[in-house]
């Protein structure tokens, strides 16, 4: 039975050759040993070691931020937080407060975004000044939120201090690039 597998697998393995051979005459094959590639029955069903590397490696293999900005990446962390928690403040709050607090959010995202990639000296400080008055007004709504009790405190406070080093990145970059930009005196 074993031989006569192995035989079966070796006609197959000299036709598919054959075929190779007519599809790619000017193409030399060199002789391929049919031991090789013909997998025994231990190499298929007992390759528990791709799954186990696969598991293994799984969360630690994450993107490299090397160019992304780390007050971008401070606000997408607060934003991300953000998220997590509108979908547990109730249904009249999520659409208003909450609607407002997400737009505001998103677009002071947008804002540092734009910031980083702006080639003008001028437009950047612009759009940083922007981003500064964006996050204080986010941090108002936000407040207003917690006043009301829609969000949760531990959130709150969570989002409060990602936003709190945000603007102290962002005062920082404005006074950066103050002091690289030129002034009309």
């Amino acid at each position: 039975m074993f031989v006569r597998s192995v035989f079966e697998h070796d006609v197959k393995f000299n036709e598919i050759i054959r075929q190779l051979d007519f599809e790619f005459h000017n193409v030399l094959l060199l002789p391929f040993p049919t031991d090789k590639m013909i997998p025994c029955g231990e190499d298929i069903f007992y390759r528990y070691d791709i799954v186990i590397f696969m598991s293994e490696h799984k969360e630690t293999t994450k993107p490299a931020m090397t160019q992304t900005p780390l007050v971008l990446v401070r606000t997408k962390e607060a934003y991300r937080t953000w998220h997590d928690a509108l979908v547990k403040v109730n249904r009249v709050d999520r659409y208003t407060i909450g609607a407002r607090i997400d737009e505001t959010f998103l677009s002071l995202l947008e804002t540092i975004f734009r910031a980083t990639f702006a080639h003008d000296k001028f437009e950047k400080l612009s759009l940083v000044s922007e981003a500064l008055g964006k996050n204080d007004l986010l941090k108002f709504f936000l407040q207003i939120g917690w006043e009301q009790k829609a969000i949760d405190h531990t959130v709150y406070g969570a989002l409060i201090l990602n936003l709190d080093e945000v603007g102290r990145m962002l005062g920082g970059w404005k006074k950066n690039l103050q002091e690289k930009t030129p002034t009309n005196k």
